[in-house]
């Protein structure tokens, strides 16, 4: 329906109010994707979240135009330690360790 997304996990744009809290990514092989691309959002919340197997080149969350967020730094297994590729964020967004 919507062919290959830019993201392997969660591809998130143009939304108001979202939270992501424990969740849990997991790949049976190597992706060059990102796990989360969240773009254009107000007031998302992350919090106690883990994610495998991301590709060590890229970041595992990719941040742009957010506003109002508070957001957990999320456990990263197996791959890089490269947290988030940030684009415009807004100063209302907190990023917590």
């Amino acid at each position: 329906m919507f062919g290959i997304l830019p993201s392997y996990g969660f591809f998130i744009r143009h939304v108001e109010g979202i939270n992501l809290d424990n969740i849990n990514l997991k790949l049976e092989k190597k992706d060059l994707r990102h796990a989360m691309i969240i773009n254009d959002v107000n007031k998302f919340k992350m919090a106690s979240n883990s994610i495998y197997c991301n590709y060590p080149e890229n970041a595992a969350i990719y941040l742009e135009k957010l506003k109002n967020s508070i957001i957990e730094k999320p456990i990263i297994y197996e791959g890089n330690k490269i947290y988030f590729n940030s684009v415009k964020l807004d100063e209302t967004v907190v990023i917590k360790e």
